[in-house]
């Protein structure tokens, strides 16, 4: 799926920069999570502070959400086009792979339904499954 990060950019009145297109770009081609650091390594022509600032912004207008990945390293991937804001929709199992430790939005996967006693009120709630990526398996 080819993505014109420009129509998407002005689509949302985003002010289209260098910065955003290539970390959007980047994080359209990468089929997993992300995380800080390794954002910040792949835009390496750009400030840590920017590529920051930017990463902040694209999850505050709801392109990107943030979880935690089984070792507790906050990762970022890409929403869910019924995101908007502080609105996510993106209610999927995550995975985490043990070889390669890269993690992996199974948005075709729905969460079960929880049911909380009364006076209980759920803001959210994640499930993080550890295994082997297809990726890993099929090398072996």
């Amino acid at each position: 799926m080819i993505i014109d990060l420009n129509k998407l950019l002005e689509r949302h009145h985003i002010r289209k920069t260098e910065c955003r297109k290539e970390m959007l770009a980047y994080f359209y081609k990468k089929k997993y999570a992300i995380s800080f650091p390794e954002l910040e390594k792949a835009m390496h022509l750009h400030d840590r502070t920017s590529v920051f600032r930017n990463l902040v912004y694209f999850e505050e207008m709801g392109f990107l959400h943030k979880l935690n990945d089984s070792e507790g390293i906050a990762k970022y991937a890409l929403c869910e086009e019924k995101c908007f804001g502080h609105l996510h929709k993106d209610e999927h199992i995550h995975f985490t792979c043990t070889n390669c430790n890269n993690t992996f939005c199974l948005k075709e996967k729905k969460l079960p339904e929880i049911k909380l006693p009364k006076g209980f009120f759920m803001e959210s709630f994640s499930i993080v499954a550890k295994g082997i990526c297809l990726g890993c398996s099929s090398k072996k």
